[in-house]
């Protein structure tokens, strides 16, 4: 009776094995799996081999950037040459080769050709909604994980030609690209959908409905200018004497104890989300002193 060998006497052999060119008249023929086959993790491979004149093989897997080894089975009767293994997901993805030896011959061993492990897409980040400022730019973005993912956008269910990356990008934007938006995520192992996500065009205008006016008032009593204006997302900017005063960003300016200082000129503009802007029209402010002036306010 044959005594078996130590197993790590066997990985020593399988690590020699994958070093050395394996012999052209080697009695070990590795039939699957295929040349360039593609395999997802957790699916069955199916491996098949004839081992001529050997008991038991030593079979592994070996990834070949790191030439990283797996045994998958170190005692497995040559008798059987077709059997069904299945990947282990915790394998990086990769190109990979088989290797199987006579257990009592190491010499007698050969690698199969490359074939690639590839883990399924998974979307980690969706895309999100734009609005589309005439002339400006949107920009979509997926973002996810697996091995060797390709992309392809979509706007209304059809593709967009060379829209094959994880950002779509639409510069010089207008109404045309309004709509609603998706990416495939796919490689050999699956094809998966993002949210559909909508690109809306953003025509609001900005409209005053409230004018500033010009006032006349003693110092120290409360200054209250009111600018009223219809849009979306609207946002303001004060001016006196064409000054920016970045104090004040409401729609509402107030001055609670206003000094002579504080008479100038003013004005607000006012930005809507695509930073257009309409601007009030400028007002005269002026104070006076009650004591001095109390009959006769200036003009």
């Amino acid at each position: 009776m044959k005594k078996k060998l130590p197993l790590s006497i066997i990985l020593l052999f399988a690590v020699l094995l994958i070093s050395i060119p394996q012999q052209a008249d080697s009695q070990i023929q590795i039939s699957s799996p295929p040349p360039g086959s593609e395999w997802c993790m957790g699916s069955d491979m199916q491996i098949e081999f004839a081992a001529h004149g050997a008991e038991t093989v030593f079979i592994s897997i070996t990834e070949q950037s790191t030439s990283t080894m797996t045994v998958i089975d170190d005692n497995h009767p040559a008798a059987i040459p077709t059997f069904e293994w299945s990947i282990p997901t915790e394998l990086p993805p990769g190109e990979y080769f088989i290797t199987i030896f006579d257990v009592d011959n190491p010499e007698n061993g050969a690698d199969s050709d490359l074939f690639t492990l590839y883990t399924e897409p998974i979307i980690t980040l969706q895309p999100k909604d734009q609005l589309i400022c005439e002339g400006g730019e949107i920009e979509f973005e997926v973002v996810a994980e697996g091995y060797e993912l390709q992309y392809q956008w979509q706007k209304n269910g059809n593709d967009i030609q060379g829209a094959t990356s994880s950002i779509l990008k639409i510069e010089n934007a207008s109404l045309s690209d309004e709509g609603n938006y998706s990416v495939e995520v796919y490689n050999p192992c699956n094809t998966i959908m993002s949210n559909p996500v909508h690109a809306i065009y953003f025509n609001d205008n900005i409209e005053i409905t409230k004018q500033l006016s010009d006032t006349i008032q003693c110092v120290n009593d409360k200054l209250e200018l009111e600018i009223g204006a219809t849009g979306t997302h609207l946002r303001y900017k004060w001016y006196k004497n064409n000054q920016l005063l970045p104090a004040y960003t409401d729609s509402t300016f107030v001055i609670f104890k206003p000094a002579m200082a504080d008479s100038g000129l003013y004005k607000v503009a006012i930005l809507d989300t695509c930073d257009n802007i309409l601007e009030s029209k400028t007002v005269k402010i002026r104070f006076y002193l009650w004591a001095t002036d109390r009959g006769n306010p200036p003009s």
